[in-house]
C-alpha cells in the first residue's frame, strides 16, 4: 500500500509531500518540507490502527463510504467531467453533518475523486481532496523509499531558559516594523501563542490584563508574539476575538527564515517567556487555564522580581 500526499500545511503555511508505504512488514513514513525532511519506520509488531489514518485516510474513508460503515450516503445526478460520466455520491458521517464527496467512474466502476471535509468554519477549514487513484498490478516499494532519505533535517532545539532571544526583524499586524532588539534594556514578558490552541484563546483576557497591569511600569514590557500564523489568518482572528493589543507575527518573506523562527519557538502553547534586559530567558511558564490564572500571575511576578536590571 502506497500513498503520496501533496499539500500546503494549513498552520505552518509551507508546501509538504508525505509518502506512506506498507509492505506487510513495516510502515515507512517520509516527510519532505522546508520545516522537516525525515523518515519514520514502524515495524509490524508496533503498528496500531491509528498508524493507518494516512492524513485522514483516503483509502480507509473511501472503503467505509462504499461499505456504509459509519456513513449514510445519497446518490446525486450523474456528473459529466472531461467528457466522462461519473456517479456522484454524497456521504454524511454519522458523527456530524459535514458531507464528503465521492465520484465513481461509471465505465470502470472505480473511484475517481474523493473530497474529505472535516470542518467548514473559518478560519479553520479542514478539507482534503484525493484524485489520480492508481491501480498497479503489484505494490513494489517506490524507488524513493529504497534509498536512504536525502537532506534529512537535524532537530533544531527550541529556545529555553538561559538562551538569548535572537534579533529578529518582524512586523506588527498593524503594519509597523518590530525589531526584537527593542526588547533589550527592560524586563520583558514575551507571550508566545497561536490561533489553533484552546488555552491560548482562553488566555486572551488575561493577556490584556497583564498589558494593563504593567503599561505604567517603565522597567517592564509585555510583547505578544504569534510565530506560526499568517497575517491573513491573524487579521480574521483578532477581529473575531476582539483583540485590541498589538501582535507581532512571523513576517519573514523567505520560507526558510520563517521556518527557522517556527523551529526556535516550538514551545508548548501558550508560553510566557520572562527575559532580562539583555533578552536572556530567565524563566518560562507554559500553559493556561482560568482555574490557575492567579497562580500564573504569581509566578510571573516572582520571576520578574528575580530579574535584575543592573546585570
Amino acid at each position: 500500500m502506497f500513498l503520496e500526499s501533496v499539500f500546503r500545511h494549513p498552520f505552518l503555511n509551507v508546501d509538504a509531500v508525505t509518502h506512506h508505504f506498507y509492505d506487510g512488514d513495516s510502515l515507512i513514513f517520509d516527510v519532505y518540507s522546508t520545516k522537516e525532511v525525515s523518515r519514520h519506520i514502524t515495524p509490524k509488531e508496533k503498528l496500531k490502527n491509528s498508524n493507518f489514518s494516512f492524513v485522514n485516510g483516503s483509502l480507509p474513508t473511501l472503503l467505509n463510504i462504499l461499505e456504509s460503515k459509519g456513513f449514510r450516503t445519497t446518490l446525486n445526478k450523474d456528473t459529466l467531467l472531461n467528457g466522462k460520466t461519473y456517479l456522484y455520491i454524497k456521504a454524511f458521517p454519522e458523527a456530524n453533518t459535514v458531507s464528503h464527496e465521492l465520484l465513481i467512474d461509471k465505465q470502470q466502476n472505480l473511484p475517481y475523486f474523493l473530497r474529505i471535509t472535516i470542518n467548514t468554519f473559518q478560519p479553520f477549514i479542514d478539507e482534503f481532496t484525493y484524485s489520480s487513484f492508481a491501480y498497479p498490478d503489484s505494490f513494489e516499494k517506490p524507488q524513493s523509499m529504497l534509498q536512504p532519505i536525502q537532506g534529512a533535517t537535524l532537530p533544531v532545539l527550541p529556545l529555553a531558559v538561559g538562551d538569548f532571544v535572537p534579533d529578529w526583524d518582524l512586523r506588527l499586524l498593524s503594519g509597523e516594523s518590530f525589531s526584537f532588539r527593542k526588547l533589550a534594556g527592560k524586563k520583558t514578558i514575551l507571550y508566545v501563542s497561536m490561533i489553533n490552541c484552546g488555552p491560548c484563546q482562553s488566555a486572551i483576557p488575561f493577556v490584556q490584563e497583564l498589558i494593563e497591569k504593567y503599561k505604567a511600569d517603565p522597567d517592564i514590557q509585555v510583547v505578544v508574539f504569534y510565530p506560526y500564523d499568517s497575517k491573513t489568518n491573524l487579521d480574521k482572528y483578532v477581529k473575531t476575538k476582539q483583540i485590541s493589543y498589538p501582535i507581532v507575527y512571523n513576517s519573514m518573506e523567505s520560507e526558510n527564515e520563517r521556518v527557522e523562527i517556527m523551529n526556535k519557538m516550538e514551545l508548548g502553547m501558550p508560553t510566557f517567556l520572562l527575559l532580562d534586559k539583555n533578552k536572556k530567558i530567565s524563566g518560562s511558564i507554559t500553559g493556561f487555564s482560568n482555574n490557575n490564572k492567579s497562580k500564573i500571575e504569581e509566578l510571573i511576578e516572582e520571576k520578574l522580581k528575580e530579574i535584575s536590571l543592573s546585570r
